[in-house]
């Protein structure tokens, strides 16, 4: 009687261990995944932003309004005296055209591979915008008081444009502290661009002139200007490689903080129509904060 008693313990105890086994695995598998969304800064590199100065032998730009005949008399009547482009300072306007720091928001999802390895892919979406001015030359009147500042009139160009990074990668945990952690990410790169605004101000009070609509119709090939029947805005993709460096600090069991830092060097194309496209590889770097459910 004493053994049965033993062996029907034994018996009934089986299927509260398994029940128990069954849900410890549940709750360790639940944390191999995480979700997150990210917010932060953008810093792209400044080569592509020379596409907005609206200088090039090779597209419908700045110096094409000005010497469009059709714009000759709201030129005139505008500066009110001869005019010219002062071209010196229109060949320099590419290389001082730069992007500001933009607002970067997105997400991340990821599996946990072991202890300290995650595999995840990430998605960021910046409106990068760039500002600069040419030079415009005018022949100031006899009666003028101030000849320079009438002769010298600056002309502000502006850009904007859509960018779209992708991440796919591993992080790789370097050091573990308690409830905190720092955590190095090595991914590829994929980012896609489409270009939004491109513009000069005349006055203040009046429309801009919008030279991405005089430019996004044509396709530039050995020095002839050909249709474009998809009527596409200009942009293209480009890939690369990153790397950086996170800080991870767990407030509750499922749910952390990390701040982020991000460099990769990527290809970016702004404008595919063109032959050849108009791209450029360079460095380019976010940093984010970032929550963490998981």
């Amino acid at each position: 009687m004493k053994y049965t008693f033993i062996f029907l313990s034994l018996l009934l105890s089986v299927p509260t261990f398994s029940q128990e086994d069954e849900e410890e695995v549940y709750e360790e598998e639940g944390k191999n995944f995480f979700v997150g969304i990210n917010a932060g800064s953008h810093f792209a590199n400044k080569k592509t932003a020379m596409k907005y100065s609206g200088f090039s032998p090779n597209t419908l730009g700045v110096e094409w309004f000005f010497n469009n005949p059709n714009n000759e008399a709201r030129l005139r009547e505008f500066f009110g005296n001869p005019y010219k482009i002062d071209q010196q300072d229109l060949a320099d306007l590419p290389n001082r055209m730069k992007y500001r720091p933009s607002l970067e928001i997105g997400g991340i999802a990821g599996i946990r591979l072991s202890d300290g390895l995650d595999l995840f892919i990430e998605a960021n979406v910046a409106q990068l915008k760039t500002e600069n001015v040419f030079v415009v030359e005018v022949t100031p009147s006899s009666n003028t008081n101030n000849i320079e500042a009438d002769r010298y009139r600056p002309i502000p160009v502006f850009g904007k444009e859509e960018r779209l990074n992708l991440n796919f990668g591993l992080r790789v945990r370097l050091y573990e502290g308690y409830n905190y952690s720092i955590q190095m990410p090595i991914f590829f790169n994929f980012n896609s661009v489409k270009l939004k605004e491109n513009y000069f101000i005349l006055e203040e009070n009046q429309p801009p002139i919008n030279i991405l609509h005089n430019s996004q119709n044509v396709v530039v090939s050995g020095g002839n200007v050909i249709s474009n029947n998809n009527n596409q805005p200009p942009g293209g993709t480009g890939y690369g490689l990153g790397t950086g460096l996170l800080f991870n600090y767990q407030i509750l069991p499922a749910i952390s903080l990390e701040l982020n830092y991000n460099l990769f060097y990527s290809k970016v194309t702004v404008d595919r129509f063109l032959d050849p496209p108009f791209a450029a590889t360079g460095i380019h770097q976010n940093i984010l904060l970032r929550v963490i459910w998981g």
